[in-house]
């Protein structure tokens, strides 16, 4: 039978790997703080008929502090034609880099989908195998036409309103009105509908 002490220092030494353990897993927490020129907040979407989605992701800049969530980045996605059972997303927001992975899937069409990937340490978004520059347009749009063929289109202009609610309404009825329309007529009539039953 062990002795007393024999006993001891093993409870002691399964303590001490307990709290290496906790140790560890508190700095590795920490290391996924967001760093570089932007955090993100929050993200809200709402869908768009059954073809397709409005991403919006809002946060701020960390050169100055403020309380007010800012509307950084919109994802307009849509297929034109489309009926969609299912969506799979996967985002995340890592040390300098946001991640937003979508995918439609329909039992009677191919699946639809983009990968974006926003540094936000050089203010780049990546969406499949293209790159822009955020500065220049803050809104893209990732549209499948009734061949499949899929095209991204950034667009650019100021957001209006003073709550969340007032500035995505603002945005949808802008695409709405000036931007679907060289995009495709059915997602600006999803959208303006969308605003309707809003």
């Amino acid at each position: 039978m062990p002795g007393k002490d024999s006993m001891q220092m093993r409870w002691n030494m399964q303590v001490a790997s307990r709290w290496i353990a906790l140790s560890l897993l508190i700095i590795l927490a920490g290391c996924d703080e967001q760093m570089g020129r932007f955090i993100v907040t929050q993200r809200t979407s709402h869908l768009v008929g059954t073809a397709g989605r409005i991403d919006f992701i809002w946060g701020n800049g960390t050169e100055k502090a403020s309380s007010t969530d800012e509307l950084l980045l919109v994802f307009v996605s849509y297929a034109e034609g489309r009926q969609f059972t299912e969506i799979l997303e996967k985002s995340g927001d890592g040390r300098t880099v946001s991640t937003l992975n979508l995918t439609f899937n329909s039992a009677m069409a191919p699946s639809f989908g983009f990968g974006s990937i926003w540094n936000r340490e050089n203010d780049q978004v990546g969406i499949d195998s293209q790159s822009f520059v955020r500065a220049r347009g803050r809104v893209f749009f990732i549209f499948s036409d009734k061949l499949h063929t899929k095209s991204v289109k950034q667009v650019d202009f100021e957001f209006e309103g003073d709550s969340i609610t007032q500035i995505e309404d603002f945005v949808v009825s802008r695409i709405a009105q000036v931007h679907a329309r060289d995009v495709s007529e059915s997602l600006q009539q999803e959208l303006v509908d969308f605003r309707k039953n809003k």
